[in-house]
């Protein structure tokens, strides 16, 4: 479960600093995705809820922080789900039966495609 100010974070509301009780847990790193700038990771912890959140600044633009909440996972490479997290995104009402994205396929149907 997230606490109130890491809610904020995730819904956009970004204030400077963004969250007091964030504390960082690894020094930066330069990282290059293929295809772009290099950019600068620096990953953070909660100390109120252990939320980890890593930091991705353009040198360039220092000004466009992108904060991506990885809720208890230890890295971008190890997700965990948010409906395991308690968060308000769990919290949505299922969608059991309806029509998803692929190609308008309910999930019994998609079940039964399988067999």
């Amino acid at each position: 479960m997230c606490c109130e100010a890491c809610e904020r974070m995730q819904l956009g509301a970004m204030v400077k600093p963004p969250h007091e009780g964030l504390r960082i847990t690894h020094g930066p790193t330069r990282l290059r995705p293929l295809g772009r700038r290099p950019v600068l990771l620096q990953r953070y912890r909660c100390r109120i809820c252990s939320t980890n959140w890593l930091l991705e600044l353009d040198p360039l633009q220092p000004e466009h922080p992108d904060w991506v909440c990885l809720y208890q996972a230890s890295s971008i490479l190890d997700p965990v789900s948010a409906a395991h997290q308690g968060t308000r995104a769990s919290t949505l009402p299922s969608t059991t039966g309806q029509a998803h994205a692929a190609g308008g396929a309910t999930p019994g149907q998609l079940r039964h495609s399988l067999i």
